[in-house]
């Protein structure tokens, strides 16, 4: 059973060193996405290494796989960045400062193997691409603002706390998931229809990417309307429209919002206007 979630006011930090720690985490998880996708029967659509969010790690984890008789999981635990492996023989952690991608790969093949995974099966190759971050060509993990890690983690598991109820209450909504290629955590509405008529509504958190230097909430439709000229005037956030049409709230715009309870109050008030709106866009 997961531990309880509850809302954290991460610490303000540069947004140079938010993005740092974002690069560095973002090229790990991939070795946490690979145990899975390695041990686990394929899948086109990936979803075998998906990641969720647990309070118990601090961090991501991966779907179950088994490693011999054996059920594991692997993950990354934000606050000690390390790699985490949770399984029958107990937790084992592989601390990534020091390591380059290659060197902790191999550390985790071997723990993995050790405790019954075959030899043969380990892949840490990518089914799509992510950017080439120095970690990837044989630069050591750290170096990182351990605090701009941490508030990496807070955010993460606050986005985690916001769309659990979403995922249980809304119908047609996908589990709260962590997808290891664009790194955000999210769960998808699929509205009623069939074929080209589908219609959905995706809510969740990017740590940051080409479009904000900086964690963001987004609430976007699929396919995106015709009439986007006037779209409604939102109490909180502000209306993203540049390549993909979404309600966006900013990390900065949460801050705004003082304490935890304060900037959990906002955000709960974010999410019943973003399906909201989202859902009359659709025409649902």
């Amino acid at each position: 059973m997961s531990s309880p979630l509850s809302w954290q006011a991460p610490a303000a930090v540069s947004k140079v060193a938010l993005q740092e720690a974002r690069h560095q985490s973002h090229q790990a998880i991939q070795l946490v996405a690979a145990s899975a996708r390695s041990y686990s029967a394929p899948d086109p659509e990936d979803c075998h290494a998906s990641l969720l969010f647990r309070a118990e790690i601090n961090g991501l984890l991966s779907q179950p796989f088994h490693a011999g008789a054996h059920e594991i999981q692997v993950g990354l635990n934000f606050q000690s960045f390390a790699l985490v492996i949770l399984g029958p023989a107990g937790q084992e952690e592989i601390l990534l400062d020091g390591l380059s991608y290659e060197e902790a790969s191999a550390r985790l093949k071997s723990c993995l193997q050790k405790r019954g995974a075959s030899e043969d099966a380990w892949s840490d190759s990518l089914p799509y691409e992510i950017p080439v971050y120095p970690q990837a060509t044989g630069t050591a993990f750290g170096g990182f603002d351990t605090t701009a890690m941490k508030a990496l983690g807070e955010f993460f598991s606050n986005a985690a706390l916001l769309l659990q109820p979403i995922a249980q209450q809304e119908a047609g909504a996908s589990p709260v998931m962590c997808w290891p290629h664009h790194f955000d955590i999210a769960t998808l509405i699929t509205l009623p229809g069939a074929g080209e008529e589908k219609k959905y509504l995706g809510i969740g958190l990017s740590p940051g990417d080409e479009s904000y230097d900086q964690p963001y909430f987004y609430a976007n439709p699929y396919p995106v309307p015709e009439a986007t000229a006037t779209l409604p005037q939102p109490s909180h956030g502000h209306w993203h429209r540049e390549n993909w049409t979404g309600l966006v709230m900013t990390a900065t715009d949460v801050a705004a919002a003082g304490d935890a309870a304060g900037q959990q109050a906002l955000m709960e008030r974010y999410v019943k206007e973003a399906l909201a709106f989202n859902y009359q866009l659709l025409g649902v």
